[in-house]
């Protein structure tokens, strides 16, 4: 690979591997003898050509290029978002030979100088729905797709913070002037949409998470309703006589910033086996019993709903960076807060909001605020984690 690349995709019909990072973006086939990366067939910039050579290619460049590719398999399109030209970039998917083809640069619903940011995006799996996360001004938006001009129409958007916050969160901070990427408090990051299940193809909530810029402001993990299309469902209510529609949707405030990573996995409680004792009450451990055959027949799967939880109930797996995280003291004295992954749970509208299972390391146990690896020896560490995910 010419650059770091962020996450990877291997979309139907699962012969070729689909990178995007900084500066580059990349397609490999896939080598059928190792079942991994083969010949790389092509190559595309974000950047002038003459100017590759000296790009930075480091992770660095994750945070002012582009940073992932998702693809509508119905529409054969694939969409990149790049952060540092405020745009997401459109191609023709061939799904024979697997090259991609650049054919339309999605401008920002708000305008270039928004300096938006777009950071992720996903798909529906309708094929029709795209949804962004913006890094700079903290949006979700939506998109509906065409297979022709403009393939992207903006839809709506909402904002990955409470109301309280959305108007301060584009204020530029100033604790780190040297870091030019950090534009405001807050730091939209990762978006997913809810598992589809046998029960319920169609995903009826989208999830997406915010990191604060320094270690005062801690991160949010948002959950909006969907309708059968895929678009944001309004709630009914007052507001919407007397002022803006007010949406549907259900926030959480994390106990740390986030770090730089604040990425979430989620778990459909409906694919865990009718045996499986309930975790509401928190578990010893990070054994979640995740051993599950999610082949299980929608019969067998109907038993796992209880009263308690309501449909999209989940359990989501956070990852945090920060340092409240990660270290048993912080610089000030104050004591670390533990969890750098997290397991969370959410039993679905109306019943609690998402609440924290369990964390580790357990508040006390990371390593000194100095970073002392020979002070701390035998102490639990996590540092730099990026993105912890289930697997089945």
């Amino acid at each position: 690979m010419t650059a770091t690349s962020s996450y990877i995709n291997v979309p139907p019909p699962f012969t070729h591997i689909y990178s995007a990072g900084g500066p580059t973006g990349e397609v490999h086939a896939i080598d059928s003898a190792i079942r991994g990366f083969g010949e790389k067939i092509q190559q595309f910039l974000f950047v002038p050509e003459d100017e590759l050579e000296a790009a930075d290619k480091t992770r660095i460049a994750l945070r002012y290029g582009s940073h992932g590719i998702e693809f509508s398999a119905p529409l054969s399109l694939a969409f990149i978002p790049v952060l540092g030209t405020d745009s997401i970039e459109v191609y023709t998917h061939d799904k024979h030979t697997g090259l991609l083809t650049h054919v339309h640069s999605s401008p920002s619903p708000r305008g270039k100088d928004a300096h938006d940011g777009p950071r992720h995006v996903k798909v529906h799996p309708n094929g029709k729905v795209l949804y962004c996360v913006t890094e700079h001004t903290n949006f979700i938006d939506s998109y509906s797709i065409t297979s022709s001009p403009p393939y992207l129409t903006h839809l709506s958007s909402r904002t990955l913070l409470p109301p309280h916050l959305s108007e301060s969160s584009s204020t530029p901070v100033t604790f780190n002037p040297n870091d030019s990427h950090v534009r405001s408090r807050f730091r939209g990051d990762t978006l997913l949409l809810t598992p589809s299940i046998p029960l319920h193809p169609n995903p009826r909530t989208i999830w997406a998470t915010t990191r604060g810029a320094n270690q005062e402001d801690r991160g949010w993990i948002s959950v909006f309703k969907l309708d059968e299309d895929g678009d944001f469902v309004k709630k009914s209510s007052v507001a919407e006589v007397e002022g803006p529609e007010e949406v549907s949707v259900e926030r959480y405030q994390a106990p740390t910033s986030g770090g730089k990573a604040h990425a979430i996995d989620l778990y459909a409680k409906e694919l865990l086996p009718a045996s499986s004792p309930s975790y509401s009450s928190g578990p010893s451990s990070m054994d979640m019993g995740m051993d599950t055959d999610i082949n299980a027949t929608s019969d067998s799967l109907a038993l796992n709903k209880t009263k308690d939880e309501g449909e999209g109930a989940v359990y989501i797996l956070l990852t945090d960076d920060s340092d409240a995280a990660s270290l048993e003291f912080l610089p000030d004295g104050s004591p670390g807060r533990g969890g750098g992954v997290r397991i969370l749970e959410w039993d679905g509208w109306g019943r609690g909001g998402v609440r924290e299972v369990v964390g580790w390391p357990e508040p006390g146990t990371g390593i000194g605020a100095s970073v002392d690896l020979g002070a701390d020896t035998g102490k639990e560490r996590m540092i730099g984690a990026s993105h912890a995910v289930w697997l089945d």
